[in-house]
């Protein structure tokens, strides 16, 4: 069975002569690149290594992050990175991943553990705090802030699921949502 892999990071520019670079993370995700993780810079150059180990990271959330990877040393071999997208294993992701991974989220189910299905996920709301989920009911959007309190799974496929105040549902027997 081939690999999978997903474009996190995308290379901004150069930062330095010894080969550093900064990267930004793509599709409102979350910064995912740690120190000994293998990237693979797509579109991927004529000549050269295909993957990339990256040695160290150093994150600055105002203009991404800076980054090194083994064997580029120079500014040169930095610049040929620039505008390239980062492909990362998905066995590499973070476990939370999928809490952040807005494509794979929107159209699923939500079903709490009090009052059954609520609706589909419709929208992902950014805010400083932490991301907010829009469900979309029968009669009325319902948000849900995606902390540990409410969110109580994230399967790869299927339903998600949540357990939250019925403040936030409207009726007790959730008919309002």
């Amino acid at each position: 069975m081939r690999e999978q892999y997903r474009a996190v990071a995308y290379v901004v520019k150069t930062h330095g002569k010894q080969g550093e670079v900064v990267i930004t993370p793509i599709h409102n995700l979350p910064s995912v690149i740690a120190r000994d993780m293998t990237v693979i810079p797509v579109p991927p150059a004529l000549t050269g290594p295909r993957s990339l180990e990256v040695t160290k990271v150093v994150s600055d959330t105002r203009h991404g992050s800076l980054v090194s990877f083994a064997d580029i040393d120079s500014l040169g071999d930095a610049k040929n990175l620039v505008g390239k997208t980062l492909l990362v294993r998905q066995a590499d992701l973070p476990q939370d991943f999928a809490l952040h991974d807005v494509n794979s989220l929107l159209g699923r189910e939500v079903i709490d553990a009090h009052f059954g299905l609520l609706g589909t996920l419709s929208e992902v709301l950014f805010t400083p705090a932490h991301d907010v989920w829009v469900v979309k009911g029968t009669k009325k959007d319902i948000l849900i802030p995606v902390v540990g309190a409410y969110i109580r799974e994230v399967p790869s496929a299927g339903a998600l699921y949540v357990e939250v105040p019925a403040g936030f549902v409207g009726e007790k027997n959730g008919e309002d949502a």
